[in-house]
């Protein structure tokens, strides 16, 4: 029972980070946006996700939250179990497969492997510099550790967001007809 307890406040917890990163987030874009007009070249960024379809874009918010899901595991250091390996594996799946993308449903099942693998590690040795070791090194060493998970989360997300527009048919058709009018 205790287990299921301490799922849930992490669960809560987890709940908490996101709404305070979507209020930063909220704050700042406001902040940017005003001064920004969306008629120049610098707003394809807002375009690109403005011409998204309903599946892309639940497909985004699946990538978006599974990033955010192992950045927080990565900076709490908490213990991998099954509800959040099924987390991490169901919001990779759901997103290829919101997009069509049943070729990279392998290659997704294999990077949250790795993922999960890499936040065990983390774990194990968060537990073993509070355990056995405690001198400076040993601290540096595990923020390395999170630093460079976090980088390698950082691609993968940029990579599926990439995927993710790529696969949009909206955005596809306008490229093709860009490159028959070049073509001319």
């Amino acid at each position: 029972m205790g287990d299921y307890l301490d799922i849930i406040k992490n669960l809560t917890c987890f709940v908490v980070f996101v709404v305070v990163i979507l209020f930063i987030a909220t704050v700042s874009l406001r902040i940017y946006l005003k001064k920004f007009t969306f008629s120049t070249k610098k707003s394809r960024l807002y375009g690109m996700l403005l011409q998204l379809d309903n599946s892309s874009i639940t497909a985004f918010c699946l990538t978006t939250l599974n990033y955010l899901f192992l950045t927080w595991c990565a900076m709490m250091t908490v213990e991998m179990n099954a509800v959040y390996i099924s987390l991490i594996i169901v919001m990779s799946l759901a997103s290829s497969i919101l997009i069509k993308d049943y070729i990279k449903i392998p290659i997704n099942l294999m990077v949250s492997g790795i993922n999960c693998f890499a936040l065990y590690i983390i774990h194990f040795v968060h537990i073993y510099l509070l355990g056995e070791v405690s001198d400076i090194y040993m601290r540096i060493s595990i923020f390395f550790i999170v630093a460079f998970a976090y980088v390698y989360f950082t691609y993968n997300f940029i990579n599926d967001i990439n995927d993710i527009v790529q696969k949009n048919k909206y955005i596809s058709k306008k490229k093709r007809k860009a490159g028959v009018k070049r073509a001319n």
